[in-house]
């Protein structure tokens, strides 16, 4: 071998040998650089700045309060044995004397029903109460005429009035008070219990035994708003008229007119009747 060949295959030896040597250098210098894992060093605690512990409030529930309910008894039941006039001999509860015990003073100082009492009308032979007794073959029918004892002069008064405000009542605009009517009567309907509702009897009145007949004259507007009332004829007490005019003072509207009803204004007239013959009875017509 000659010289120039052996030259040749060192020089090759060192450049591969250099290029491996780059190549791990270059390896080398790449590669990530580990950085060794240092444990933290332990802290110091001050536990003295801590608060203490305070445990949460617990809310306890609300007491009940026991509530006495009262216990009702069963009623006692006697023996079947017992026959219904031994249970009745030995009850308690005692009938009454008989009526034919009792005086008669004791019987005539019970008041009777009505309002207000008053002094006794000699025509009168029977009392309301005993009427209720009667035997079956007694029984009546009422006379009007003890009933409504004015009955006559309300006819002359409705007679005379009918006269004076002709002209008004068949213009429609006029009218006495019925309920029936067939375009007024829900109107006088509603007007008649919200008068009887704060229209009463004056005890001292019905005390002394007054009775009489008050008319008046009422005018309303469409709503139903009292906006005028006359008194047009008293009864001969000034007691029994300002109560019919204190009645019709505190009323509210009572409802609209009816519709059918085309005029602005309606004139009621009213006749206030009292009977205290009655236990006290009122009532308008």
């Amino acid at each position: 071998m000659s010289e120039n060949s052996v030259e040749k295959n060192f020089l090759y030896l060192v450049l591969v040998s250099v290029f491996i040597h780059a190549a791990i250098f270059a390896l080398l210098l790449n590669m990530p650089n580990e950085k060794p894992v240092h444990s933290p060093e332990p802290q110091m605690v001050d536990l003295e700045g801590i608060p203490a512990y305070v445990p949460p409030k617990v809310i306890p529930p609300p007491i009940k309060i026991p509530v006495d309910v009262p216990r009702t008894e069963a009623p006692e039941i006697p023996p079947k044995g017992d026959s219904f006039k031994e249970r009745v001999t030995n009850s308690p509860w005692q009938s009454p004397p008989p009526s034919s015990a009792r005086p008669d003073l004791e019987r005539a100082a019970k008041p009777q029903l009505g309002y207000p009492s008053a002094p006794d009308i000699g025509v009168r032979e029977r009392s309301p109460a005993d009427a209720l007794f009667r035997k079956r073959g007694e029984a009546k029918a009422p006379d009007t005429s003890a009933l409504y004892p004015g009955a006559d002069k309300m006819a002359r008064l409705e007679e005379s009035y009918r006269k004076k405000y002709g002209d008004s009542i068949a213009a429609g605009e006029t009218s006495f008070f019925d309920k029936n009517d067939m375009l007024f009567g829900s109107f006088m309907s509603r007007f008649g219990k919200a008068l009887d509702a704060v229209w009463k009897y004056p005890e001292s009145a019905g005390k002394l035994g007054i009775e009489g007949i008050t008319v008046v004259m009422i005018t309303f507007n469409r709503r139903g708003v009292i906006v005028k009332r006359e008194l047009l004829e008293g009864s001969g007490s000034k007691i029994l008229d300002d109560e019919v005019l204190r009645a019709i003072d505190e009323l509210g509207p009572v409802g609209s007119l009816p519709k059918g009803y085309d005029k602005d204004i309606f004139n009621l007239l009213l006749r206030c009747h009292y009977i205290i013959s009655q236990g006290g009875m009122r009532f308008i017509r």
